[in-house]
Protein backbone atom coordinates (compact mmCIF):
# COMPACT_ATOMS: atom_id res chain seq x y z
CA UNK A 1 0.00 0.00 0.00
CA UNK A 2 1.38 3.23 -0.70
CA UNK A 3 1.34 5.32 2.36
CA UNK A 4 1.37 8.76 0.39
CA UNK A 5 -2.11 7.97 -1.44
CA UNK A 6 -4.50 10.48 -0.03
CA UNK A 7 -7.23 7.23 0.38
CA UNK A 8 -4.75 5.71 2.95
CA UNK A 9 -5.22 8.99 4.79
CA UNK A 10 -9.03 8.62 4.94
CA UNK A 11 -9.59 11.56 2.26
CA UNK A 12 -10.85 11.26 -1.11
CA UNK A 13 -11.05 13.36 -3.86
CA UNK A 14 -14.50 14.14 -5.90
CA UNK A 15 -14.51 14.15 -10.00
CA UNK A 16 -16.74 17.00 -11.06
CA UNK A 17 -18.62 15.89 -14.22
CA UNK A 18 -19.40 19.37 -15.28
CA UNK A 19 -15.43 19.93 -14.96
CA UNK A 20 -15.13 18.62 -18.71
CA UNK A 21 -17.18 20.89 -19.87
CA UNK A 22 -15.67 24.27 -18.63
CA UNK A 23 -12.34 23.45 -19.27
CA UNK A 24 -11.29 24.25 -22.69
CA UNK A 25 -8.11 24.50 -24.78
CA UNK A 26 -7.20 27.87 -26.90
CA UNK A 27 -4.07 29.63 -27.75
CA UNK A 28 -3.93 30.72 -24.04
CA UNK A 29 -6.02 28.96 -21.05
CA UNK A 30 -9.54 30.61 -21.59
CA UNK A 31 -12.30 31.06 -18.86
CA UNK A 32 -16.49 31.74 -19.72
CA UNK A 33 -18.73 33.95 -17.78
CA UNK A 34 -22.18 33.77 -17.55
CA UNK A 35 -23.91 37.01 -16.20
CA UNK A 36 -27.58 37.30 -14.90
CA UNK A 37 -29.58 40.58 -15.05
CA UNK A 38 -28.30 43.60 -13.35
CA UNK A 39 -24.85 45.34 -15.23
CA UNK A 40 -23.73 46.82 -11.14
CA UNK A 41 -22.94 49.99 -13.21
CA UNK A 42 -24.71 52.43 -10.88
CA UNK A 43 -22.81 50.76 -8.10
CA UNK A 44 -19.38 50.79 -9.46
CA UNK A 45 -20.06 55.06 -10.33
CA UNK A 46 -20.78 55.70 -6.69
CA UNK A 47 -17.99 53.53 -5.75
CA UNK A 48 -15.65 55.56 -8.10
CA UNK A 49 -17.28 58.78 -6.92
CA UNK A 50 -16.01 57.74 -3.32
CA UNK A 51 -12.69 56.68 -4.45
CA UNK A 52 -11.84 60.06 -6.48
CA UNK A 53 -12.90 62.05 -3.22
CA UNK A 54 -10.30 59.89 -1.20
CA UNK A 55 -8.09 61.17 -3.91
CA UNK A 56 -8.19 64.72 -4.73
CA UNK A 57 -6.55 65.13 -0.93
CA UNK A 58 -3.19 63.37 -2.29
CA UNK A 59 -1.44 65.09 -5.13
CA UNK A 60 1.06 61.79 -5.77
CA UNK A 61 -1.41 59.02 -5.59
CA UNK A 62 -4.19 59.90 -8.88
CA UNK A 63 -0.80 60.24 -10.74
CA UNK A 64 -0.05 56.88 -9.46
CA UNK A 65 -3.39 55.16 -9.88
CA UNK A 66 -3.53 56.73 -13.51
CA UNK A 67 -0.41 55.23 -14.36
CA UNK A 68 -1.20 51.94 -13.02
CA UNK A 69 -3.72 51.85 -15.61
CA UNK A 70 -1.86 53.02 -18.31
CA UNK A 71 0.46 50.28 -17.36
CA UNK A 72 -2.39 47.76 -17.80
CA UNK A 73 -3.24 48.78 -21.43
CA UNK A 74 0.36 48.66 -22.85
CA UNK A 75 0.77 45.38 -21.45
CA UNK A 76 -3.00 43.80 -22.33
CA UNK A 77 -4.65 43.24 -19.43
CA UNK A 78 -6.90 45.92 -19.78
CA UNK A 79 -8.28 47.64 -22.92
CA UNK A 80 -10.74 50.56 -23.31
CA UNK A 81 -14.47 49.95 -24.56
CA UNK A 82 -17.35 51.53 -26.13
CA UNK A 83 -20.10 51.97 -23.25
CA UNK A 84 -22.26 49.70 -25.50
CA UNK A 85 -21.46 46.01 -24.87
CA UNK A 86 -20.30 43.68 -27.94
CA UNK A 87 -20.64 40.13 -25.82
CA UNK A 88 -22.55 39.20 -22.86
CA UNK A 89 -24.45 40.99 -20.37
CA UNK A 90 -21.96 44.11 -19.14
CA UNK A 91 -21.11 43.84 -15.82
CA UNK A 92 -18.76 46.74 -14.04
CA UNK A 93 -16.97 46.29 -11.16
CA UNK A 94 -15.40 48.56 -8.94
CA UNK A 95 -12.18 48.89 -7.62
CA UNK A 96 -9.94 50.92 -4.96
CA UNK A 97 -6.11 50.68 -4.17
CA UNK A 98 -3.70 49.28 -1.86
CA UNK A 99 -1.15 51.52 -0.60
CA UNK A 100 2.39 50.22 -0.15
CA UNK A 101 4.89 52.46 -0.18
CA UNK A 102 8.70 51.59 0.21
CA UNK A 103 7.37 48.33 -2.47
CA UNK A 104 8.39 48.10 -5.77
CA UNK A 105 4.90 47.99 -6.45
CA UNK A 106 3.65 51.29 -4.54
CA UNK A 107 -0.25 50.87 -5.45
CA UNK A 108 -1.94 48.04 -6.52
CA UNK A 109 -5.41 48.00 -7.95
CA UNK A 110 -7.87 45.81 -6.57
CA UNK A 111 -11.59 44.65 -8.45
CA UNK A 112 -14.35 44.12 -6.50
CA UNK A 113 -16.43 41.13 -8.06
CA UNK A 114 -18.18 40.18 -4.61
CA UNK A 115 -19.79 44.08 -5.07
CA UNK A 116 -23.49 43.54 -6.31
CA UNK A 117 -26.63 45.74 -6.47
CA UNK A 118 -29.14 45.26 -4.30
CA UNK A 119 -31.43 42.28 -4.97
CA UNK A 120 -29.01 41.56 -7.74
CA UNK A 121 -26.22 39.17 -8.54
CA UNK A 122 -22.36 39.53 -7.90
CA UNK A 123 -19.55 38.21 -10.29
CA UNK A 124 -18.73 36.23 -8.15
CA UNK A 125 -22.38 34.53 -7.68
CA UNK A 126 -22.77 33.60 -11.08
CA UNK A 127 -18.91 32.38 -12.35
CA UNK A 128 -18.56 28.04 -12.06
CA UNK A 129 -15.60 27.87 -9.72
CA UNK A 130 -14.49 24.68 -10.22
CA UNK A 131 -12.36 22.41 -8.18
CA UNK A 132 -9.88 24.06 -5.42
CA UNK A 133 -6.47 23.04 -6.88
CA UNK A 134 -4.12 24.62 -4.53
CA UNK A 135 -2.18 21.67 -2.82
CA UNK A 136 -3.60 20.48 0.99
CA UNK A 137 -0.96 21.02 3.44
CA UNK A 138 -0.47 17.45 4.10
CA UNK A 139 0.49 16.66 0.62
CA UNK A 140 3.13 20.33 0.55
CA UNK A 141 4.87 18.60 3.94
CA UNK A 142 4.96 15.08 2.71
CA UNK A 143 6.14 16.50 -0.71
CA UNK A 144 9.03 18.12 1.83
CA UNK A 145 9.97 14.95 3.06
CA UNK A 146 10.06 12.90 0.91
CA UNK A 147 12.68 14.93 -1.74
CA UNK A 148 16.11 15.74 -0.80
CA UNK A 149 16.06 19.00 -2.19
CA UNK A 150 13.62 21.51 -2.46
CA UNK A 151 12.69 25.15 -4.36
CA UNK A 152 10.36 27.28 -3.69
CA UNK A 153 9.62 30.13 -6.30
CA UNK A 154 6.42 32.70 -6.91
CA UNK A 155 5.05 33.66 -10.51
CA UNK A 156 5.19 37.50 -10.75
CA UNK A 157 1.80 38.87 -11.55
CA UNK A 158 0.68 34.99 -11.73
CA UNK A 159 -3.31 36.01 -12.21
CA UNK A 160 -2.84 38.22 -14.78
CA UNK A 161 -1.27 35.82 -17.21
CA UNK A 162 -4.88 34.05 -17.41
CA UNK A 163 -6.69 35.59 -20.83
CA UNK A 164 -10.06 35.78 -21.15
CA UNK A 165 -12.39 35.57 -24.14
CA UNK A 166 -13.13 38.56 -26.31
CA UNK A 167 -16.88 37.92 -26.12
CA UNK A 168 -16.37 37.41 -22.14
CA UNK A 169 -14.53 40.89 -21.47
CA UNK A 170 -17.67 43.20 -21.03
CA UNK A 171 -18.42 40.92 -18.19
CA UNK A 172 -14.98 42.88 -16.48
CA UNK A 173 -15.33 46.07 -17.12
CA UNK A 174 -15.03 49.16 -14.90
CA UNK A 175 -15.08 52.82 -15.00
CA UNK A 176 -11.93 55.15 -14.43
CA UNK A 177 -11.32 58.54 -15.77
CA UNK A 178 -8.10 60.43 -17.75
CA UNK A 179 -7.66 63.14 -15.00
CA UNK A 180 -9.79 64.24 -11.97
CA UNK A 181 -11.75 66.86 -14.10
CA UNK A 182 -13.18 64.50 -16.99
CA UNK A 183 -15.77 62.24 -17.31
CA UNK A 184 -15.78 58.76 -16.07
CA UNK A 185 -15.18 55.91 -19.28
CA UNK A 186 -15.30 52.42 -19.81
CA UNK A 187 -13.06 50.04 -19.76
CA UNK A 188 -12.41 46.20 -19.34
CA UNK A 189 -10.38 43.11 -18.58
CA UNK A 190 -8.19 41.44 -21.49
CA UNK A 191 -6.96 39.52 -18.55
CA UNK A 192 -7.87 37.91 -15.20
CA UNK A 193 -7.17 41.30 -13.56
CA UNK A 194 -9.28 40.55 -10.31
CA UNK A 195 -8.99 37.66 -8.28
CA UNK A 196 -12.79 36.24 -8.50
CA UNK A 197 -13.93 33.14 -7.34
CA UNK A 198 -12.21 31.18 -10.22
CA UNK A 199 -9.05 33.14 -10.20
CA UNK A 200 -7.13 30.82 -7.95
CA UNK A 201 -8.07 27.82 -9.84
CA UNK A 202 -7.59 28.61 -13.25
CA UNK A 203 -4.00 30.41 -11.84
CA UNK A 204 -3.07 26.51 -10.01
CA UNK A 205 -4.30 24.74 -13.48
CA UNK A 206 -2.53 26.99 -15.79
CA UNK A 207 0.73 26.23 -13.56
CA UNK A 208 0.62 22.46 -13.31
CA UNK A 209 -0.41 22.74 -17.12
CA UNK A 210 2.64 24.55 -17.95
CA UNK A 211 5.38 23.84 -15.54
CA UNK A 212 7.34 20.38 -15.82
CA UNK A 213 7.14 17.94 -13.25
CA UNK A 214 9.76 15.22 -12.14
Amino acid sequence: MNLYELESLGLKTENDPDEAFIIKFMDDYRKTIQIKEGDNFNVAFRRLQALLRTLRDDKEKPRIYNDTFQTYIKEGIIEECAFNPTGVTAFYLPHRHVWTPGKSTELRVVFDASSHGRNEFSLNDVIYEGHALTPLIHEVLLQFRTHKNTMVADIQKAFLHIRLPDHHRDATRFLWIKDLDSPAEAYRAGKQSYREGTGQMWTTFSSKEKLPTT
